[in-house]
């Protein structure tokens, strides 16, 4: 797990007040799948095809049924879609699609028109009190009046070990990145596991105001509990940015690993040396924002 400094902390101020124009639309696949579902093997397969690929642009997110690495409110949510499995769906468009690499691949390349903002996300684990506190931050391109956006985060999870259902053993029913060669039962790892989503799949009320302003950055942050995860090294930070009104998700960020808020050093300061607070810029502010208080760094909200 990475270790944050304030020199960092000042970098990402400068990340958050990047420049929002002709900002490319992020891919994201959310994808009904189970170990129990022989056909599920296509989404393994695409979703891993897809990140070696495009790992900028593409953001997996593989929400299980069935088995040990369910997420209840995540699953619940995406059933309303469909339960015929596997299926998926893209940036919560309508459609429901199969989550093989070839429709993956086409939606990839329609993924033309830009995007409405930029998105930033970090998460900052403290591990005193076992908390995550994500922290997004969006930027628009257009005003845009009466807004009902939304931030939601999640976090998955790689390299989780799993008993998977093989229907393509055998070939019978073609070439499926190697699943033909293996035994009906295969155990594997797995990545791109959903652990959480939080506050919900639907994302956080008011978290954005309903009038944006074109080149204003709004952040917003979100603390919970660490969920049960295998291990803590390989969690990947995802941001949703949802409007509300047609469900759709208009952008999202992500960033591998988790910043350890405990054990930095306290700064020297002529006042106030043991608590001190920065906003996201690395200015000293006197209200909400990342404290140094004790010798370790958090977050306050």
């Amino acid at each position: 797990m990475k270790k944050i400094t304030l020199a960092l902390l000042l970098a990402l101020g400068h990340a958050f007040g990047a420049s929002a124009q002709d900002i490319p639309r992020v891919m994201v696949v959310e994808e009904g799948t189970g170990s129990w579902c022989g056909w599920c093997v296509r989404g393994i397969v695409a979703m891993k095809e897809m990140q070696k690929k495009y790992p900028e642009r593409f953001i997996g997110i593989a929400v299980h049924n069935g088995d040990e690495y369910v997420v209840p409110n995540y699953i619940s949510w995406l059933v309303e879609y469909s339960n015929s499995y596997p299926f998926c769906i893209i940036n919560r468009s309508k459609e429901i699609v199969d989550p093989s690499p070839e429709n993956l691949e086409k939606y990839y390349q329609a993924l033309t028109e830009p995007a409405e903002a930029s998105l930033t996300v970090h998460g900052y684990y403290d591990e005193d009190t076992k908390n995550i506190t994500f922290v997004s931050e969006a930027q628009f391109v257009n005003d845009v009046e009466n807004a009902q956006y939304r931030f939601a985060f999640v976090l998955t999870e790689d390299n989780l070990p799993i008993h998977q259902s093989n229907y393509y053993s055998g070939g019978e029913y073609g070439e499926m990145g190697g699943f033909e060669e293996l035994g009906s039962t295969v155990s594997i790892n797995v990545d791109h596991v959903a652990r959480g989503v939080w506050p919900n799949a639907k994302g956080a009320p008011n978290s954005i105001p309903e009038t944006i302003v074109k080149g204003e950055a709004y952040s917003y942050s979100y603390k919970t509990k660490m969920p049960t995860v295998k291990n803590i090294d390989n969690l990947t930070v995802i941001a949703l940015l949802i409007d509300y009104k047609t469900k759709a998700i208009l952008q999202a960020a992500k960033t591998e690993g988790l910043e350890d808020i405990v054990g930095i050093h306290t700064v020297s300061s002529p006042e106030h040396r043991d608590k001190m607070i920065y906003d996201l810029t690395g200015r000293r502010t006197n209200g909400n924002g990342i404290v140094i208080e004790d010798g370790k760094l958090r977050i306050r909200n």
